[in-house]
């Protein structure tokens, strides 16, 4: 039991902290008697604390590494950009959050937490993505995809806004397309492929999902959770069909229970984006090593293990 109190007791105080004002310290309480088990270890604690430190964490590899990634390759570069957007976007999270402290719990801005962390697990990815280790060969294979896939996008862009910089697009589109079908593992692709790969909107040479896998991510969880957060961007029914009458408790705790939701997701991917590039640039020695450990202990948890719900709702 928490701080010796019996269950009804415990019931009466989580009750009394659902109604009361969003704050971090409150959040933590609310931690402690739901998971009253907890040993105290730097992941098991409220997902705001656990945001903090690992997008802290990602924050200080991206300064230790500002000045060397002005010599970094191409590809490595533009993963660097990624790490750099993971941080800047969860400043933009903390900032919201931090803003909410002490006010009603009902106020709390959940879905543009959703759309923020959304934002996250999309550019981990493509970190990822960015930072794997091939060939030169293969990497200027998945350039020319992304060009194709860049200019197919302005197309489609400009078309409705400015015709005369739409078609200079298109001269642009059937350069890179030329290039990629030149491309020589482009060539070795079956044709089923290469049809997908010159239509402009494949991003990902072996999808998204080949990712995923060597993330440590389970793609049919990856698949509800990205759809539930995307559903905040698109105010989809089944982002407030669900919310009680004006006074029901669960209306009036549910966002900030979505934002630990929330939360939880996203620091799954930055630390995996963190420790990717730590691992990639070498500079294991140079970060904190306890954090570091915590690092690798969530790239080592399968995403979606059966316990990952009840940490996800806390």
């Amino acid at each position: 039991m928490t701080d010796h109190l019996t269950e009804e007791q415990q019931a009466a105080e989580l009750s009394e902290l659902m109604l009361s004002e969003y704050s971090r310290e409150n959040q933590r309480r609310i931690f402690k008697i739901v998971k009253s088990e907890s040993k105290g270890g730097l992941l098991e604690r409220p997902s705001e604390d656990i945001f903090e430190d690992v997008a802290g964490f990602a924050l200080s590899v991206l300064e230790k590494l500002s000045i060397r990634s002005l010599e970094f390759p191409q590809q490595h570069a533009y993963a660097f950009k990624m790490l750099r957007k993971l941080c800047l976007t969860s400043y933009s999270i903390t900032v919201l959050v931090e803003d909410f402290e002490g006010k009603p719990r009902g106020s709390l801005d959940h879905a543009s937490v959703a759309v923020l962390c959304r934002t996250i697990i999309d550019t981990a990815i493509m970190f990822w993505y960015l930072s794997e280790e091939i060939s030169a060969e293969e990497w200027e294979f998945r350039l020319a995809v992304m060009n194709l896939h860049d200019t197919t996008s302005r197309v489609r862009l400009f078309k409705g806004l400015i015709p005369d910089e739409a078609e200079k697009q298109r001269l642009r589109r059937a350069k890179f397309k030329k290039a990629l079908e030149d491309n020589a593992l482009f060539r070795k692709r079956k044709r089923q492929d290469r049809d997908r790969l010159l239509g402009g909107q494949v991003l990902y040479v072996n999808g998204m999902r080949s990712l995923l896998r060597t993330m440590n991510y389970n793609e049919e969880y990856y698949d509800g959770v990205y759809s539930y957060l995307s559903s905040h961007v698109h105010s989809l029914p089944i982002a407030y069909f669900r919310d009680g009458p004006e006074g029901d408790p669960l209306t009036y705790y549910f966002p900030s229970m979505f934002v630990g939701y929330a939360l939880h997701h996203a620091w799954t991917m930055i630390a995996r984006a963190a420790l990717r590039e730590v691992e990639v640039s070498a500079i294991e020695t140079e970060v904190d090593a306890e954090m570091l450990a915590e690092m690798r202990r969530i790239a080592a948890t399968h995403v979606g293990a059966a316990d990952y719900l009840d940490r996800a709702s806390s």
